[in-house]
């Protein structure tokens, strides 16, 4: 299909295709065929619609029905949490169950890490931070080495930011602005928000000329109205305690407050009044995985679509989105107004439903985590309502957050979007870190392990809980047991000495802090129970090689390349459209044909030798080889390798070099072109060419090697100073003022070669 917009009788399939992703059957909104026709002009959206409304299928619809008409190979839905991720991971697997279409759902977190390279599933849901890590080229749970891999995740693929108000406007949000803007030929994007200001719609129309799509005042009218949802709001005259609740807990009914140990303070209030427990949970961030799971499955099957029953959940900022769940009494305590909102929308959520919002005041100095002004000005601005609309939710967001919002992007726009420029260049020729600090500002919690004696235990084997470092000072300073975890420490962790400023995992003893299934984690109690052991992910990549030719592995690598392209670059599609479809294909021709050239060194082949000869006896070194024999696993590999003499060198940079001094090389790609395959092909491995570099003459196989390839096997020699600085300042060219022009095509080629190289050796090795 085309892209553009849909003929009539498409239009007609399309909704007879969306009502069949519903149990109700309902034919799609008008807003949502709108947003679908966008998405279908391939034109980045800006999508604002209230809570409830049908925001993740008015995006997922349109990719599910015709990816061919937007041109991408994947949809990947980031979140602000990875909590969140779970519950719309589960909805996007549902909808391609109902479909049997083959599409492949993954989940890809620091918890559930199931698509570290976002190559296995056609749908990807992950978070802001794993999507951004990746294109600022310091992906969070790959190694170092692999800093460059995910640099282009979003090239040929549609992504889409829900819930982007959550970012923070001068990290999260226009870091995310500036890298989409960077790959906008190769990519589209689509914004979703209930709330966020018109500042910020602003600069995404600025940036990334989106266009904004949503209900009308009447749609959202109609919407309500014809699903008979009916939200009034009252406002408290005192702070929110166990008696309202109970005043309202015969209808089921959500209690949102701002601090966990408040949370903590009125679930035990209630239940001491007598409330029946198995009718009451609580939920915060400061429970075990499998115990806030099991809570999760509380809410939906209490507050879900189907309910069993009336019931009470008490909860903090985790139930703000991301959940679809509904109650009809929502109890909150005041908030910034664009979390009130968000909390509003778990309040007759689902079609017939009425309910009542009742905001509770707090004093200034309960507003923690928030900013006393942030409560006053949310307390100043509401009013008892029977007709609480998503039109006049916005405008009191608009009235609450917009001047703010604004002199943020003012502050930081032109810092933050030189700052993501700058750490993807630094990345690339020193695999910088500080891609975090473009992302999230400083947080002030620290991971917490409860352990007897954390003695020689790594954190990633036990589950932790977040804390605030406040919190954990006045428990330390009243004398709890604590530890610091320090790999540099003889038993990994250090006694506690009172500094938590640069802590991220911090351990204390169940003396002093109790967890229980019910509670959570509270401190300054004396518990029994310890964190559980969890099994750290394993870390992508393979660990064993068997002996394989250089000209088998170069074909190898070069048909894993061109069909990942033929899978990737659709005809018509983004990649094609942005890069040129022949110039696409000739690059990766020549960037995978060309990739290991730099093991055609003498030394190194003079290495592969005597390592082979040595784990093979008998071996004849008659062809150059790309691999030798070897297990990861194994001690004795290991040895032998660091043991083999000559050393084996570094390949990349001579591998860059020799692919220069091609005439072929020259002679089939465009000077830009050529910049991008030099640029992949030195950095394959993670490196970059430097002063350091060494690149020596090619080994004696060389020109059979090539012929085999059908190339001339031109003589090299290794570089002269001279030569060796002109090399370095060709490819610096990369990094002036061509460097965003330049940049998408390279991080893209380097992210299939490195692919492609890592499915062609896997490859081999289940062949052997």
């Amino acid at each position: 299909m085309a892209h553009g917009s849909l003929t009539v009788p498409l239009i007609d399939q399309y909704e007879q295709f969306f009502a069949s992703l519903s149990d109700e059957r309902f034919p799609p909104y008008s807003y949502q065929r709108r947003v679908a026709q966008a998405i279908w002009r391939r034109e980045n959206v800006m999508l604002r619609a209230p809570t409830g409304a049908g925001k993740t299928n008015a995006v997922l619809g349109p990719f599910l029905f015709s990816r061919e008409a937007i041109g991408a190979s994947r949809l990947i839905y980031a979140l602000p949490l990875r909590s969140l991720a779970h519950g719309v991971y589960g909805e996007a697997q549902e909808l391609c169950r109902r479909l049997g279409s083959g599409f492949q759902v993954t989940m890809q977190t620091g918890e559930q890490p199931d698509d570290p390279f976002f190559t296995r599933g056609d749908i990807i849901v992950t978070t802001y931070d794993q999507v951004l890590s990746g294109l600022l080229c310091g992906p969070y749970g790959l190694s170092p080495g692999q800093h460059n891999v995910n640099a282009a995740i979003v090239a040929g693929n549609i992504v889409v930011f829900d819930e982007f108000h959550l970012m923070e406007i001068s990290k999260a949000f226009l870091a995310a602005v500036a890298c989409l803007s960077i790959f906008s030929k190769v990519t589209r994007s689509v914004w979703m928000t209930a709330t966020a200001t018109a500042p910020l719609e602003a600069e995404l129309l600025r940036s990334l000329n989106t266009a904004t799509e949503g209900p009308t005042a009447e749609e959202e009218e109609d919407l309500f109205a014809g699903s008979e949802i009916q939200r009034r709001l009252r406002k408290g005259s005192s702070p929110l305690d166990a008696t309202d609740l109970l005043a309202c807990a015969a209808a089921p009914t959500l209690v949102v407050v701002n601090q966990v140990k408040r949370a903590q303070a009125l679930y035990k209030s209630i239940l001491d009044l007598g409330f029946p427990a198995d009718r009451i949970e609580l939920l915060h961030a400061r429970f075990f995985q499998s115990d806030r799971e099991q809570k999760q499955r509380f809410l939906m099957e209490h507050f879900g679509k189907k309910p069993s029953g009336p019931a009470v959940a008490i909860a903090t900022q985790v139930v703000e989105a991301g959940l679809d769940i509904s109650a009809e009494n929502l109890l909150t305590e005041v908030c910034p107004m664009n979390s009130l909102v968000q909390r509003a929308g778990r309040c007759a959520r689902f079609r017939g439903q009425k309910g009542t919002i009742h905001v509770f005041p707090l004093s200034p100095e309960d507003a923690r985590p928030y900013k006393p002004d942030e409560i006053i000005r949310t307390w100043d601005l509401i009013e008892d309502t029977d007709h609480l609309s998503p039109r006049k939710a916005a405008q009191w967001v608009d009235a609450a957050h917009a001047a703010q919002d604004c002199r943020e992007l003012e502050v930081h726009r032109a810092s933050v979007g030189s700052n993501c420029v700058r750490q993807i260049m630094e990345s690339v020729r020193r695999r910088a870190g500080g891609a975090a600090d473009l992302i999230r500002g400083s947080s002030d919690t620290v991971r917490v392990m409860l352990a007897n004696d954390p003695a020689n235990c790594l954190p990633s084997t036990r589950e932790t809980i977040p804390v605030y470092r406040s919190t954990l000072r006045g428990l330390v300073r009243s004398g709890a047991s604590a530890w610091i975890f320090d790999p540099d420490y003889q038993t990994l962790w250090r006694p506690f000495q009172g500094d938590l400023t640069s802590a991220y995992v911090i351990a204390v003893s169940p003396e002093s802090t109790r967890y229980t299934k019910q509670l959570g984690l509270e401190t300054g109690i004396a518990g029994e129970v310890e964190s559980p052991q969890r099994t750290p992910p394993a870390r992508p990549g393979y660990g064993s090689l068997e002996r394989e030719r250089w000209t088998s592995h170069s074909l190898a690598v070069q048909s894993e390349a061109e069909r990942r392209l033929q899978i990737e670059c659709v005809d018509g599609g983004l990649l094609a459209s942005g890069f040129g479809a022949e110039s696409l294909a000739r690059s990766i021709h020549w960037a995978s044909l060309f990739h290991d050239l730099g093991k055609l060194q003498d030394r190194w082949q003079r290495w592969a030798e005597a390592y082979q000869s040595r784990r093979e006896p008998g071996y004849c070194h008659d062809e150059a080889l790309a691999h030798t024999t070897y297990n990861s696993a194994s001690p004795a590999d290991r040895t032998l390798e660091r043991e083999t003499m000559p050393s084996r060198p570094a390949h990349a940079a001579a591998g860059a070099y020799y692919a220069s001094m091609l005439p072929v090389f020259s002679a089939k790609l465009s000077p830009d072109e050529q910049q991008s395959v030099l640029a992949s092909v030195l950095s394959h491995h993670g490196g970059w060419w430097s002063d350091r570099a060494e690149v020596g003459p090619v080994h004696a196989l060389w020109a059979k090697a090539l012929r085999e390839l059908d190339l001339p096997g031109t003589k090299i020699s290794a570089p002269s100073y001279v030569q060796s600085r002109r090399f370095q300042d060709r490819l610096d060219q990369l990094f002036n003022d061509c460097f965003e022009i330049n940049w998408p095509l390279t991080a893209y080629l380097t992210r299939v070669l490195r692919l492609s190289d890592c499915k062609a050796t896997e490859e081999a090795r289940s062949h052997e």
